[in-house]
């Protein structure tokens, strides 16, 4: 799946903004964490989270209580499900779908009350707004058993669960917008969300702390603060007004991000490509000579800017067509439009290999280890450039518009209806990894630059007009 940046199309901004989420590298084992210290309503109780998974786990909980992997589940098989514990009980959703897109955020909406005389309304679900049916049911909990959430002295998690007190079950993606609310069943999922009035098929987020009652054990986290104590200072601080503050384990400043349901930015597609992903999909390592990656933006107009920070000294940068076929190498049928370093200063550009185009190749600084690739791409002009450490290759200049000077190439064209994507590669069977920065690394930059209309943390400035790859600059003249 790909999100298209059309021309002049002005973003479906909403009234209510989401600032941050957390990046969660599943790989680092981290751990969000909050203790109650008293027991109030065991029985019933809301969970409001929205994440965007990169569907490299096929088992992963969202929410985790106690110790024996109770709390809201992920899986490739059976589904996602509800475990309520200590009864041993759980009910599983058949939702194949929660990880077909890593272009995409989605609302996740769980409800437990085990009062309900009805097994089925014990544990319910909602997904985008719509209530999840449950097509297969495990075990219906008991009628009125006593969970282990809000129980004083049990640990309560956030993309992450527990088993006999050894932290498991972590998720790998972004999370965002996460409310707990103690001591009610909530079933309308409108309380958290609603339809884009412009687009009635988007599902969005909504301002809702003044319209719930969080209870004593409740809370919510913004993901505003990069603090590492369980303050509210800190990344894992509740906003709700409780302060019931999550101790973090295994987690990094670089991982509060701007990428949220509000403002999508770019990642590499894991659905599309071969090597490692990690680092929510910012970060590939390559093992072998066709390892390859591609963005989740598609780009018809506009002027778009990224960075790579790259481990090794050889690789490929540039754009590519969609669609491509996957796992393949730089020459599967469609055009390529790149420029690649073999570790030397001799660097060879590519224009539009499979279909009779060309290459060239120049001389220029060779690659060295933590250095900043940067590539900016003109779709009004069909031109691509490419910068080391800010010294962009070939004399060129990205804003010289449609006189392209000193592009890598210049004459970028798309053809079968496709449109142009971000593109890596590796031309060394040697493993490589590369840091790819859409505007929400997963490194400390030495200083964060933002594009003209404030969205990005680069480490060098955009070159003017040029602009990160998020939903909120959809269109040629921003967001």
């Amino acid at each position: 799946m790909a999100i298209i940046i059309p021309a002049n199309s002005a973003a479906a901004d909403t009234a209510y903004s989401v600032s941050n989420s957390i990046r969660v590298n599943y790989a680092d084992n981290p751990v969000l964490a909050f203790t109650p210290d008293s027991t109030t309503d065991r029985e019933k109780a809301t969970l409001s989270v929205w994440i965007k998974p990169t569907g490299a786990r096929n088992s992963a909980a969202i929410f985790g209580f106690g110790d024996d992997y109770a709390g809201a589940k992920f899986t490739d098989n059976p589904g996602v499900s509800m475990l309520f514990k200590p009864d041993g009980k759980h009910q599983t959703w058949y939702y194949g779908g929660w990880k077909t897109d890593p272009a995409a955020w989605q609302h996740w909406m769980f409800s437990w009350d085990t009062a309900q005389a009805s097994g089925i309304n014990r544990g319910r679900a909602w997904r985008n707004g719509v209530e999840v049916t449950t097509n297969r049911v495990f075990s219906d909990p008991t009628q009125g058993i006593d969970t282990d959430f809000n129980l004083s002295g049990t640990a309560m998690f956030v993309g992450n669960a527990d088993k006999s007190g050894t932290r498991r079950e972590w998720w790998d993606g972004y999370i965002a917008e996460v409310a707990w609310i103690d001591g009610q069943q909530i079933t309308t999922p409108g309380t958290f969300g609603e339809y884009n009035s412009d687009s009635p098929m988007i599902w969005q987020p909504k301002d809702f702390k003044d319209d719930v009652t969080f209870g004593d054990n409740g809370f919510y986290l913004e993901f505003k603060e990069n603090g590492t104590d369980a303050d509210a200072s800190g990344l894992g601080a509740d906003t709700s007004g409780n302060n019931n503050h999550f101790t973090l384990t295994n987690y990094a400043a670089t991982d509060q991000t701007t990428d949220t349901p509000t403002n999508n930015f770019c990642t590499l597609n894991p659905l599309w490509a071969g090597g490692a992903f990690t680092e929510a999909n910012t970060s590939l390592t390559t093992t072998a000579t066709a390892h390859t990656a591609q963005g989740t933006f598609g780009m018809t107009a506009g002027k778009w800017y990224w960075e790579i920070k790259v481990s090794g000294v050889s690789g490929t940068f540039g754009v590519c067509e969609n669609p491509k076929s996957p796992i393949g190498d730089l020459d599967d049928g469609y055009p390529n439009y790149i420029v690649t370093n073999g570790g030397s200063t001799t660097w060879t550009s590519w224009n539009n290999p499979t279909s009779g185009g060309n290459s060239s190749t120049f001389t220029d600084t060779a690659v060295s280890a933590d250095d900043i690739i940067g590539v900016a791409y003109d779709a009004d002009n069909g031109a691509l450039y490419v910068a080391l450490n800010n010294d962009w290759m070939n004399s060129g200049d990205p804003t010289s518009g449609a006189s392209a000077t000193g592009a890598i190439v210049s004459s970028i064209t798309i053809r079968n209806g496709g449109t142009i994507m971000p593109v890596q590669g590796c031309a060394s069977a040697t493993s490589r990894t590369f840091h790819y920065n859409f505007g929400n690394p997963s490194y400390a930059n030495s200083s964060d630059a933002a594009d003209a209309n404030g969205y990005g943390k680069f480490e060098y400035a955009p070159p003017s007009g040029y602009l990160a790859l998020c939903t909120k600059n959809l269109g040629s003249d921003g967001g």
